[in-house]
């Protein structure tokens, strides 16, 4: 993890606080000289901004001084076509202090396609001297949504699809079968050689040996049955006696057609069998084939036959078929498709005919397995003979891709382009890779993967392939020479396409095998001079995503990168079973998200290594203990991934000296990863994780006397770098890994002090207007939203859907850029004309579209449409807020208005007039989520507001201050707590390590922030929680905006953007200091302070130039009475600010010691 290094501006003020405040000062003078620069230069929030589509884009940067006070008093943007050298636009000297987000204006010259720029501006300082900055580029991009733009470059792909059996979790399987006459019973295998149980410690039954499911048709008596056999699953399955047995009607099977051909198909859909047919009638529905827990049973794996030892006759088989799920059912293993019949070639007891008919004898138990091919791989030769000048390529794929040119890798990012709604928009990106092209002969190739676009994609499994199954890659390159021609290489049909590539499986959830045997077929693919005959024409494929015409989109964010290296340490070698089979586990410190690099040592070919990945050990706990795990203990815990199999294989090509193995299309949310095929434990240092995460800095630093809380602050961190991988998700480990808008809008706020988070959120809230109600405007309850019709959205609960205004709501307070209101303003007013139309009950303003979740895993429940409604209050005073930041008076007033209703309303509804405590549908509440989240989105009026406060701190008190709130009470308790004044019960409820608590994680080990509570404890493990069981989901981790808004004391004020901005140290609890930083557009923000018993004594900040703070020192009027302003620090007075008296200054650009 990054540590930002905080920057003290060279010249301090000095300030003693004793009894009284005096002053002295060290001022900068123009005899010892001062210096500012201009640094942070950013376009539309990125520093390398190389795909920009925007015809207005926005031009950022922040002074860097030692000089007190120092401010820009106005500036000169000059923008010039880097190629001819014109210049397209001049602001002319404006006198103005703003240095964020100043827009290119419509009237200047227009920016073109394709093209690079570059910008420069001079600032006046307060002195009305100049400082010019350094040159900064950006180029355009295409500046077209349509595929039309491309040069005619086609989407391109493999003319066949690739099948990994063993990770497939949902099929249709056909097949016709005729049992002949003396025969009585024979039947169609899948699901078998499940790797799970090549070894004992690979499943949780603890068990190793043959395994299957058989589905066998009985024919020796009326009616016929088909009895199903799970075999080897787990440890009371039997060959003797079936799971099930379904009766097959006579009108389809009797005796006088039992003996001819009959047509079967099986749809498996993740853990059941979903239907049976016979002859094209149903004769069975939903039958569950997993023999329990939360892992997926059974996967396609191995196919085969079964045959009675008692037939008489060989058994016919034929026009076997496995299909994929989903439309349009693209068949991936047939006679001549995939890997054909010829896998059951050579098998004793079968014989493949000709005409593609199969005799299986009798007696017979025999599969084979059906995986074929790789990920797509594509390449193309092209000749550059002139001199470059300069070379772009724009690139995208419905899938991921990895792209190279002359055996260099394009790029640094990972699974490019993102998660998206593929129907709606694909996000592109360019290059300059003038630099990896050379005059003469040129080679481009890419590797495809499925990454979000096919493959496992949620917990539902029906989702599999949800856009599409197979994978295609779009790209222009446009080769600027330096005579002034040019020439276009597109992604076309004189492509090639090769499909027997090392990457044999690649998926987000279930991981990836690679075969480096298989290295030398493809090695130099990217280069000119490798033989290519063995590849074959790509091909063409259609624009369209599952019937849509998707836009193509310039990619705005940064992408996903490589932000740290780890090192592992060995945990121990553990052996179970009877088949001895041994694993070695390592730990890499800390919960992570991303992928590991394992070096190994000298093998065989042919060696088969496999990791796999755990974010927890089930403990050793007591014999008497109900949650005992038996041998379990001391293997990783791999329950809670649900359905992702999160395991990566690697087989080893012989190499002299080792190998080393780094999967590329794949991730994984881990701590912990067990290692085995390998003779002996690999050393450490051989072993690293390689961190992954869209976030590729910290904006915020924390260091204090509490070491827990410390931790808990490494927590918060940590959860936001692995939960914002492209998107932002819940978690990054189990099979969802979504977009849940809930998670989002709590811990937004906490996110943007974390992270600069502007361009992330920018990406993000596109996603949600793309899965938004477009009739009701309701934001659905995660996006991407895999909803099979475009346009439908799930209102699962308001605080949910909230998210689509709270989200740019606070994005915008805090980096102050209205361009994230007005791109998302529409979509907004859309979702609040639906809000303001669903009324309650006999109500004017409380909507009844309240869902039915709100504070999601707590202790206490809570009503939800009161819950609901108190956050519809805040979404519409946001709403007004926003409007009248981009000139929206009109709107303004109109959500103003409207949320003054909902508060009267919801004060006469859900607060009782004689007690003044939180009521609903007649019963008391009275819990802390009920009084919290009203508090801090100021929904009591000013009557309920002070018993608000009081019943906080008892609801608090009682539970010995312990935590009873869940999703969405949490976040608001601290802040509501301590602007009511009540700071030692906030900080009793921060410091609290008792059960539930922020701290109890961190006793029990914890190193992100828990989907639970209670997800782990010493005394019990999981608790029974073994599968429903996030280890790194941040939600509860948003008590990170309190930390440092409240606690370091560094907070927005009335305006955006931190150009002003509030400091008030808020000491409390068992704290003697408390060290934070917070890199604000403006520059570094510093608040540092130490206390005795809850007193401030002493305290230090920085503000960073062209800024001005207003502070708020929690000091007795006694102390500051004698104090003489001197040169950046005004004093004003007394005042009560965030339920303390405080005393008031207003601060100049500088650094201050008190």
């Amino acid at each position: 993890m990054k540590n930002l290094k905080t920057k003290i501006l060279s010249v301090l003020l000095s300030v003693a606080m004793l009894a009284s405040m005096t002053a002295t000062v060290i001022p900068a003078s123009a005899a010892n000289g001062y210096s500012t620069t201009i640094t942070s230069m950013e376009t539309n929030s990125l520093e390398d901004a190389t795909t920009v589509d925007d015809t207005t884009p926005r031009f950022s940067w922040a002074m860097d001084s030692n000089l007190i006070g120092q401010k820009q008093t106005a500036y000169q943007i000059r923008v010039t076509n880097v190629e001819t050298g014109e210049e397209v636009w001049n602001s002319g000297k404006v006198e103005d202090s703003n240095s964020t987000w100043v827009e290119y204006p419509d009237t200047a010259t227009p920016l073109q396609p394709k093209t690079a720029y570059e910008w420069m501006v001079t600032v006046w300082d307060k002195n009305g001297t100049p400082v010019v900055s350094e040159p900064e580029q950006f180029t355009t991009g295409l500046m077209s949504e349509d595929l039309s733009t491309w040069e005619g470059a086609e989407w391109i792909g493999a003319d066949e699809l690739y099948l990994d059996a063993a990770s497939m979790p949902v099929y249709r399987m056909n097949y016709t079968m005729r049992i002949k006459q003396g025969g009585e019973k024979s039947g169609f295998v899948f699901g078998a050689d499940d790797p799970r149980f090549s070894a004992t410690i690979y499943n949780n039954y603890l068990i190793h040996g043959e395994n299957y499911i058989a589905y066998q048709l009985n024919v020796s008596q009326m009616p016929a049955t088909v009895e199903v056999y799970r075999v080897g699953y787990c440890p009371t399955d039997t060959v003797e006696t079936p799971i099930a047995t379904i009766e097959v009607p006579e009108t389809i099977i009797n005796d006088k057609n039992k003996n001819g051909f009959h047509d079967y198909e099986i749809v498996i859909s993740g853990n059941q069998m979903e239907s049976m047919s016979i002859d094209g009638q149903k004769i069975s529905d939903a039958l569950t084939l997993n023999p329990g827990g939360t892992e997926l049973y059974p996967r396609l794996n191995s196919i085969g036959f079964i045959t009675s030892e008692n037939n008489q006759k060989a058994t016919d088989f034929s026009n076997i078929s496995i299909k994929n799920y989903r439309e349009p059912q693209a068949e991936v293993f047939g006679k001549d498709t995939g890997a054909t019949y010829d896998i059951f070639e050579g098998i004793k007891g079968v014989t493949v005919k000709e005409d593609g008919s199969i005799l299986v004898n009798k007696g017979m138990l025999a599969y084979a397995d059906p995986s074929y091919g790789s990920i797509p791989m594509l390449r193309k030769d092209f000749t550059a003979d002139k001199e470059i000048e300069r070379a772009t390529v724009y690139a995208t794929a419905r899938g991921i891709y990895e792209m190279s040119i002359n055996g260099q890798r394009v790029g640094d990012e990972y699974f490019t382009p993102g998660n998206s709604d593929y129907r709606q928009q694909i996000q592109y990106t360019s290059y300059d890779v003038t630099k990896l092209l050379q005059k003469g002969e040129n080679t481009i190739g890419a590797t495809l993967a499925s990454g979000w676009y096919g493959d496992e994609a949620s917990f539902n499994l029906t989702d599999y392939n949800f856009y599409g199954d197979r994978q295609s890659f779009l790209a222009m390159m446009e080769i600027k020479y330096t005579d002034g021609t040019s020439s276009i290489v597109k992604t076309d049909d004189t492509w090639q396409y090769y499909g027997e590539g090392p990457v044999r499986y690649a998926g987000n959830f279930n991981g990836e095998t690679y075969d480096a045997n298989l290295e030398a077929a493809v090695a130099g693919w990217d280069t000119s001079d490798y033989d290519a005959s063995a590849w074959r024409a790509a091909t063409v494929m259609d624009s369209k995503v599952s019937g849509y015409e998707p836009k193509i989109v310039a990619k705005t964010d940064e992408g996903v990168k490589q932000v740290e290296t780890l090192d592992a340490t060995f945990v121990s070698k553990e052996t179970r079973g009877d088949d001895n089979h041994t694993v070695y586990i390592y730990d890499m410190g800390t919960n992570m998200v991303g992928v590991p690099q394992i070096t190994l040592p000298e093998g065989e070919a042919g060696q088969e290594i496999t990791l796999r990945f755990g974010e927890s050990i089930y403990p050793d706990l007591p014999e008497d203990n109900e949650y005992n795990y038996g041998d379990l203990a001391g293997l990783i815990l791999t329950e809670n991934y649900r359905t992702a199999l999160s395991t990566d294989r690697y087989t080893m090509k012989g190499a002299e000296g080792g190998e080393t193995f780094v999967p590329e299309f794949t991730f994984h949310g881990y701590r912990y990863i067990e290692i085995s095929g390998v003779d002996e434990q690999i050393p450490e240092e051989n072993i690293k994780g390689i961190v992954l995460s869209s976030i590729t800095e910290q904006t915020s630093n924390f260091d204090s006397s509490n070491e827990l809380v410390n931790q808990l602050f490494e927590n918060i961190m940590r959860s936001t770098y692995g939960n914002h991988l492209s998107i932002a998700t819940d978690c990054p480990q189990r099979d969802e890994r979504l977009g849940w808008s809930g998670d989002a809008q709590v811990f937004s706020r906490t996110a943007t002090y974390m992270a600069d988070m502007n361009s992330f959120y920018g990406n993000f809230l596109s996603l949600m207007r793309d899965a938004q109600g477009k009739q009701d405007g309701t934001y659905d309850k995660y996006a991407p939203s895999y909803n099979a019709v475009v346009g439908n959205a799930m209102n699962l609960g308001y605080c949910w859907q909230a998210a689509g205004v709270v989200v740019p709501y606070e994005t915008y307070l805090q980096y102050g850029d209205t361009s994230i209101i007005t791109e998302h303003y529409d979509s907004m007013k859309l979702h609040m004309d639906g809000m303001m139309s669903k009324k309650a009950a006999g109500k004017e303003y409380l909507t009844s579209n309240t869902g039915f979740l709100a504070d999601h895993l707590s202790v206490a429940s809570t009503d939800t449409p009161m819950l609901s409604n108190a956050t519809f209050y805040y979404v519409t005073k946001a709403m007004a807020d926003m409007a009248a930041a981009i000139g929206e008076t009109e709107d303004a007033q109109l959500y103003s208005d409207y949320a003054a209703g909902i508060k009267a309303e919801w004060n006469a509804t859900y607060v009782d007039p004689e007690t003044h405590k939180t009521t609903a549908s007649g019963k008391v509440q009275d819990t802390q989520a009920s009084y919290s989240l009203p508090l801090a989105y100021d929904v009591f009026d000013e009557t309920n507001k002070p018993y608000a406060e009081d019943y906080l701190v008892e609801a608090c008190a009682r539970e010995n201050y312990t935590i009873t709130t869940g999703f969405v009470g949490t976040a608001p308790l601290l802040p509501a707590l301590t602007e009511g004044g009540n700071i030692e019960d906030a900080y009793k409820m921060l410091e609290q390590t008792e059960y539930a608590s922020w701290l109890y994680p961190v006793t029990q080990g914890a190193t992100s922030i828990w989907e639970r509570w209670n997800s782990y404890t010493v005394e019990n493990g999981y608790g029974g929680n073994n599968g429903m069981n996030s280890f790194n989901h941040y939600s509860l981790g948003a008590v990170g905006a309190w930390m440092m808004g409240y606690q370091v004391g560094i907070q927005r004020d009335d305006t955006a953007g931190f150009q002003s901005f509030e400091l008030q140290p808020t000491p409390g609890g068992s704290f003697t200091y408390t060290n934070g930083s917070y890199e604000s557009d403006y520059g570094t923000i510093v608040s540092n302070w130490t206390a005795n018993q809850g007193k401030l004594t002493s305290y230090e900040a920085v503000v960073p130039a062209n800024t001005t703070a207003t502070l708020y020192l929690p000091v007795s009027e006694e102390v500051v009475a004698d104090f003489t302003a001197i040169d950046g620090i005004t004093y004003v007075g007394m005042e009560e600010h965030n339920g303390q008296m405080t005393a008031k200054f207003n601060l100049e650009a500088g650094g201050y010691n008190f």
